[in-house]
């Protein structure tokens, strides 16, 4: 049995935020079997080849990121890296190389170098359909490998569910309730809907299995920036219940689920905490009431 340690924990419970994808809370674990990814590329290719596919990948109460939002949010992934927008699978005169370059930012990481091989053939026969299969068909391995390198690393992780924080030119993610950022107010990014869950991993003899535990749930706030106290018995975390709240500090007991609430203040916001070696802790927080020099969104600076 592998022991899990509050320090393995803690290392990688600020890389495993979960993003929820259009405001999607996604299972964790492996995605679909075989079957349903050939489904999901065969749905892909219909919704791209469809008179309103913009719609389908964009909205966020239907479309295929409600149906699969796992595999959507790997699409998504991969389109980013690659530079390409996923607006160009609806177009007939974009459609076959934005597939084409996802799929090669995605499919590089694969030591199996076959997939990409037959990826580059479809492209050269223009056949757009069967990359989106090849690519679907490669899911498996790709997630399978991302878990298995987590799970020999630890078996259990505290993760955060949530939209995207998002962020405007100047990355600001605060959303102080009595501040909006600018005149329409669309620099707040304030996406309701949140969980703060135990992840725990188990391997079978079909792969990676995944369990989750709500710890908390959260629908009309966001919580976020989890870490684990280096003993594994606590969780520091952000939270802002909801639009009329400021994000503050709370810890929650992981053996009695007691939430205790560290910061306080209208209008100023803590984020971003830590814990310290010598028991305190460090956060990032805006009630320094300072802007940034050219706009007068808040900034944040470092607290103790």
């Amino acid at each position: 049995m592998k022991k899990t340690t509050g320090r393995a924990v803690k290392l990688l419970s600020l890389f495993m935020t979960v993003i929820m994808v259009f405001g999607i809370l996604p299972d964790i674990g492996l995605p679909k079997a075989s079957a349903e990814e050939s489904a999901w590329a065969d749905a892909l290719y219909a919704a791209a080849t469809s008179d309103h596919a913009y719609t389908l990948w964009d909205s966020k109460e239907a479309g295929l990121e409600k149906e699969y939002p796992a595999e959507m949010a790997m699409l998504i992934s991969d389109a980013e890296a690659a530079g390409v927008s996923l607006n160009g699978l609806g177009k007939d005169s974009s459609r076959l190389a934005t597939m084409y370059l996802a799929a090669e930012a995605g499919l590089k990481s694969l030591s199996d170098g076959t997939y990409m091989s037959r990826v580059a053939e479809a492209y050269t026969a223009g056949d757009v359909h069967e990359i989106m299969r090849i690519y679907a068909e490669a899911m498996t391995l790709r997630r399978y490998s991302s878990m298995k390198a987590l799970y020999d690393f630890a078996n259990a992780y505290i993760v955060v569910k949530n939209k995207a924080l998002g962020g405007s030119h100047y990355a600001y993610t605060e959303a102080v309730s009595d501040d909006k950022g600018s005149p329409e107010g669309n620099e707040v990014n304030f996406f309701p809907g949140s969980q703060l869950v135990l992840l725990t991993l188990q391997e079978s003899s079909t792969g990676i299995e995944s369990s989750e535990q709500v710890l908390i749930d959260l629908p009309d706030g966001v919580i976020r920036d989890p870490d684990v106290s280096p003993d594994g018995g606590r969780v520091l975390f952000s939270m802002k219940k909801n639009s009329l709240d400021d994000y503050h500090l709370y810890e929650l007991d992981l053996a009695t689920g007691s939430v205790r609430q560290l910061t306080s203040g209208t209008g100023v916001t803590d984020i971003e905490g830590s814990y310290l070696p010598n028991g305190k802790i460090v956060f990032q927080s805006t009630r320094c009431v300072q802007t940034i020099d050219c706009w007068k969104t808040p900034v944040s600076n470092l607290y103790v």
